[in-house]
């Protein structure tokens, strides 16, 4: 713990939105970052009021079925 918070209070961590573009420039068509439609409905946000670096509104059932390659559905 005391690693992590010298890491931090010493400013070398970067702030999240550096981070998801130094993740999406790292891993290319690898790393996804998608917005719930849900809270994008609620907040009145469309994909066009987001930062560049989220690439679609999309559900869970939509992501679920990207990795595990099948529909999935919970009742």
């Amino acid at each position: 713990m005391r690693n992590l918070r010298e890491f931090v209070n010493s400013s070398k961590l970067p702030d999240w939105h550096s981070f998801l573009k130094q993740l999406k420039g790292d891993f290319k068509e690898h790393f996804k970052v998608y917005a719930c439609p849900y809270a994008a409905a609620l907040y009145n946000v469309r994909k066009e009021d987001l930062v560049e670096e989220v690439d679609e509104i999309r559900g869970a059932e939509s992501f679920l079925e990207e990795v595990y390659g099948g529909v999935m559905m919970y009742l």
